[in-house]
């Protein structure tokens, strides 16, 4: 129903500016600029548009010049959403760090190794990761990331967890439910 009002809006010639900002939104339906990787939402928004491109090729006959033009527009609506993703990224990465400050900045392995120092596990610890690595991670839903940083081990991680929790001053389910909506 949607592409038909959006396919609707072309065949009326309304502005093509507003018709594409419609599409660009409906296309965004359920895609949380917080989460994931930029370009990945970048190829999923771009996906989904040229399938909808082809559905309104191959159903009203639009000339190729008005399709150009929509990709023209298109492109430029994804570019302005994208630059606001990576605004709010850059935004609460600074509010987050603000907060949390030099806690953010320690090693995961020195951290780990210090506070349990007989669980050899600690050693497998990426020794360059961060907390703020950690965070970030989870908040871009990215698991296999955590799983590195992490040492693949429960309890390394439900401990590096607790940490993080502790650091923000939050319970740790706030932590591990950001996990448990990660992408494996």
């Amino acid at each position: 129903m949607k592409n038909e009002r959006l396919i609707g809006m072309i065949i009326k010639e309304k502005s093509m500016d507003d018709t594409i900002k419609s599409a660009v939104g409906n296309l965004l339906n359920g895609i949380d600029p917080n989460r994931g990787n930029i370009e990945d939402i970048r190829k999923q928004i771009r996906k989904r548009f040229n399938s909808l491109l082809t559905d309104i090729e191959v159903d009203y006959n639009i000339p190729q010049e008005v399709l150009d033009k929509m990709e023209a527009s298109f492109n430029e609506q994804l570019e302005i959403f994208i630059n606001n993703m990576k605004t709010i990224r850059r935004d609460r990465n600074k509010a987050i760090n603000k907060v949390s400050g030099v806690k953010l900045k320690t090693e995961l392995q020195q951290f780990y190794t210090d506070k349990y120092p007989t669980d050899d596990l600690g050693w497998d610890i990426d020794p360059y990761a961060t907390f703020e690595d950690l965070l970030i991670a989870l908040d871009e839903g990215n698991g296999k990331r955590v799983y590195e940083l992490c040492a693949d081990d429960s309890v390394v991680r439900e401990r590096l967890f607790a940490e993080l929790a502790n650091i923000l001053g939050v319970d740790y389910d706030t932590i591990y439910d950001k996990w448990m909506q990660g992408r494996y």
